[in-house]
Order: structure tokens, then C-alpha cells, then sequence
């Protein structure tokens, strides 16, 4: 690691993956499941509760997360290293696993299987956070509201 172009590379100059990890900030952990749109099913003999996805909203506010990514190039250590781990690259940036499904969602990717770029877009952690935070506080009610009325939902018969 070379420290000296870590600490004289501003955040906004960083190109490289290296310099884009050293240059961010701390980012609040949050996850896919925060950020979902759920539904509540149980099973025929209504023992069983599932809970599941059925939407979530980093996905209508896409456009917003991709005009805010950076490209940031990989060297071939780093296309060997995250070859398909989204979720160590997030580790390594954001501090948490949590959030592989910002970046899969901002490349196009669907399956850990298709990580494999040259090239990624990503955002800096206090953009994610700032991004995330808006989108919380804005559909707060909407995940509150989906929440108490799934949990409400009671088995018939």
C-alpha cells in the first residue's frame, strides 16, 4: 500500500480502488433488508410465518445512485481479489457485508456469480450514508406502514 498517495490523494481526485477505500468515511451499516418492501405468507397449515422481498426501494431510486457513483478502475490484484465477492469489496469499503447489493445494484449485476468487471462503479461511504439516510427518512413511513400491516397480517380459518 503506498501510504503517500493514500494521504495526499484527495477524495474527489482517487481513480484507483486503493485511494477510493483510504480517502472515504465511515458509513452507517445498513442493509437490503431496511431498505425492502415485504410480504408475509404462512404455510398451508398456518404453523409457518415467511417473510419476503417482494421490492426494494434502492431500485426507484437508481438513477440517483448511479449519477453519483465514481468509475473506479481495477488493478488485476483487485479483479483477482473480488472476483465474485461483492460482498468482501463492500466489507473492504463500507465496512460492513451488508451492503454487496448497493453495488451489484448500481453495476447491473444480479448474481455474485457475474462480479467479475475491470471497471466498477461505486459510491464514497458519506455519499452511500447521506444517499441511504435521504431514502429512509423519505420512505420511512411507507416501510413503517408495510411493516405494522404485514405484521398484522393473521392466518384465516
Amino acid at each position: 500500500m503506498n501510504t503517500k498517495r493514500l494521504v495526499n490523494t484527495s477524495p474527489d481526485q482517487a481513480s484507483d480502488l486503493e485511494s477510493f477505500i483510504a480517502s472515504g468515511e465511515n458509513a452507517a451499516i445498513l442493509n437490503y433488508y431496511n431498505f425492502s418492501i415485504l410480504q408475509v405468507e404462512f404455510s398451508t397449515d398456518k404453523t409457518l410465518e415467511l417473510h419476503f422481498t417482494v421490492d426494494n426501494l434502492i431500485n426507484d431510486y437508481l438513477d440517483v445512485f448511479r449519477e453519483n457513483a465514481e468509475k473506479i478502475t481495477l488493478t488485476d490484484a483487485e479483479k483477482r481479489k473480488y472476483y465474485y465477492y461483492p460482498d468482501l469489496l463492500s466489507y473492504d469499503i463500507y465496512g460492513t457485508v451488508e451492503l454487496d447489493f448497493v453495488i451489484m445494484i448500481i453495476n447491473g449485476i444480479i448474481d455474485p456469480k457475474d462480479f467479475n468487471l475491470p471497471t466498477i462503479k461505486l459510491l464514497r461511504k458519506s455519499a452511500l450514508t447521506s444517499l441511504l439516510s435521504r431514502i429512509y427518512n423519505t420512505e420511512n413511513r411507507y416501510l413503517q406502514s408495510n411493516r405494522y400491516l404485514n405484521n398484522l397480517v393473521m392466518p384465516t380459518g
